[in-house]
Formats: C-alpha cells, sequence, structure tokens
C-alpha cells in the first residue's frame, strides 16, 4: 500500500508535509518518557503486598484512595457469574477490612469511582448476568 495515498485519505491538517517538523504532543510524550525513566518510573521495582487478600478474586472492580486509604468497590468473581457490591478498605495493601459485606447500590462491575469532597462516587457500571446497565450515582461521605 502507498503510504501517501493512505495519508491523503485523512482530512486536511491531520498529516503531515513531508520534511514538516514532529508534532508538538509527540515531543512531550516523548519527554515524559525520559523524565520518568531518569526517575525510575519505568523502570520501577514491584514487591508483592499480599498473595492472597481477603477479598474474593474479582474483575471489574474499581478501587479509589480516600484519607490514606485503599478502598475497594464491587466488581464480579467466577467469570462474570458472582457480582458484588462489598466495599473494602486497607491502610498498607496487605491488611484489609470488609466496611460494607453488601452496600445500598445494586451489585455491579465495570463501574467506575473517584473521590471528591470527603468522599466516594459511584457512578454507573452493570450487571451483564441480568443484562442491567446502571447510570445511576451514588455517594459515600467519610470523614477525615
Amino acid at each position: 500500500m502507498n503510504p501517501r495515498l493512505c495519508c491523503e485519505r485523512l482530512a486536511p491538517g491531520f498529516h503531515r508535509k513531508p520534511g514538516a517538523p514532529p508534532f508538538i504532543g509527540s515531543v512531550w510524550v516523548a519527554l515524559l518518557l525520559i523524565v520518568a525513566a531518569c526517575r525510575g518510573g519505568l523502570g520501577a521495582v514491584w514487591s508483592e503486598v499480599t498473595q492472597r487478600a481477603p477479598w474474593t478474586a474479582r474483575d471489574g472492580h474499581t478501587c479509589v484512595v480516600l484519607h490514606g486509604k485503599l478502598w475497594i468497590l464491587g466488581g464480579c468473581e467466577a467469570g462474570g457469574q458472582t457480582f458484588r457490591n462489598d466495599v473494602w478498605n486497607s491502610l498498607d495493601g496487605s491488611a484489609w477490612t470488609e466496611v460494607f459485606p453488601a452496600a445500598r447500590w445494586p451489585r455491579r462491575a465495570e463501574h467506575t469511582a473517584v473521590t471528591f469532597a470527603d468522599s466516594i462516587w459511584l457512578l454507573g457500571g452493570a450487571h451483564f448476568r441480568v443484562r442491567v446497565s446502571y447510570n445511576d450515582v451514588w455517594r459515600l461521605r467519610i470523614g477525615p
């Protein structure tokens, strides 16, 4: 395939002319990667904190940090057979405490959560077994 023909399919302004300098965004990305490598970010050494946390193995969960604690919310296990609405937290990633075995929000996976204003905000997600997608928002206020 002729590369020039491929580029000509793009709208005007979306490709560089031969001999033009690189896109400034590409230069910034390269600089950030170099800085990360120099600070050990790319070559950082991972260390296992615990082999088995007390919460069940899962995917589609979310994790946030609030007031110096890690918070795990929901998700699904067993290949999508069991959905969760539990909430766990930890100060160090090794010792975990179950805060809510069953939170008030419906069981779900693939949701997102953020922290804002001393609260954890849970947004959306889905329960694939019952074919439901959520567009709800839940808030858990946690004082310092």
